[in-house]
């Protein structure tokens, strides 16, 4: 990733830049001499960084993130050399602790308009015949997280939108990266959206607990930012996994290798359900 545009250093847009995954690969390209377009819902999240560009943007609002887009490219000199696909959210609980809309609304904005963000940025990485477009998406393609079906579903999506780009693009110059973490050390389960009923709380009370601790003694967002700066370095497409030995390493391979049942008693121990 060593091009140049019209702004003079190359380019980068991150979506969810104010904290977590999204502010550690904005460290991490500010570093290595990128103009960064940092995004939040709320600006005033954003750190003021020399080469660091506040951008408004709102995965609920599909118009706005086209117009946020459009706007961001243009003052990057007409294209990003990277996109990086980080913002997301949770909502935690069984699958009828919501109404429908609240899932269909978590889709739209972490499925829908992330693809939407992916095709407004192709064309000029298409006629330019370099860049990367990164989705961030999750370890829980491999093992969905219980109580966290619309993540699951939307990552898991992303992640097979991924792929199939990445087929697409074969000798067009342009990257497409699927970054899976793990459990990282982050603020996510902090403002983790809670669906759970009192009736429930028992069960998913201790699945929660196990999820807190997780990521209380996971690696720090860095690692991410680190493992996927290697792979831009790299300039090869495809999946770039990020997180713990074991869910780096062993937890792929009993994905791959064992059974749904093996794979199902393992996230049932992982969790602590019973």
């Amino acid at each position: 990733m060593e091009s140049r545009n019209t702004v003079g250093k190359p380019c980068a847009l991150v979506t969810g830049a104010s904290a977590g995954i999204g502010a550690a690969i904005a460290a991490r390209l500010l570093a290595e001499g990128y103009e960064v377009w940092g995004s939040a819902r709320d600006t005033t999240r954003l750190v003021a960084k020399p080469g660091f560009h506040p951008l408004a943007l709102d995965l609920h609002d599909g118009d706005g993130v086209g117009r946020a887009f459009l706007t961001a490219q243009r003052e990057a000199g007409g294209a990003f050399d990277v996109v990086v696909n980080n913002a997301g959210y949770g909502l935690f609980g069984p699958v009828e602790s919501a109404p429908f809309e609240r899932w269909a609304a978590q889709l739209d904005a972490m499925l829908a308009q992330t693809i939407r963000l992916s095709l407004l940025a192709l064309p000029a990485l298409r006629t330019r015949r370099r860049g990367a477009i990164v989705n961030v998406t999750s370890m829980a393609v491999e093992f969905p997280i219980p109580g966290m079906s619309g993540y699951n579903a939307a990552k898991a999506g992303l992640s097979a939108w991924t792929q199939s780009q990445a087929y697409e693009l074969v000798g067009s110059g342009v990257l497409a990266i699927d970054l899976r973490p793990g459990d990282i050390r982050t603020s996510f389960n902090a403002v983790l959206v809670s669906a759970v009923e009192p009736a429930a709380e028992g069960r998913w009370a201790r699945v929660r607990r196990r999820f807190d601790h997780m990521h209380a003694v996971a690696p720090h967002p860095e690692q991410v930012a680190t493992d996927l700066w290697c792979a831009l370095r790299r300039g090869r497409s495809g999946v770039v996994r990020s997180g713990s030995f074991f869910q780096v390493r062993l937890a792929p391979l009993i994905a791959r290798l064992g059974s749904d049942r093996l794979r199902h008693a393992v996230q049932a121990r992982y969790f602590d359900l019973r």
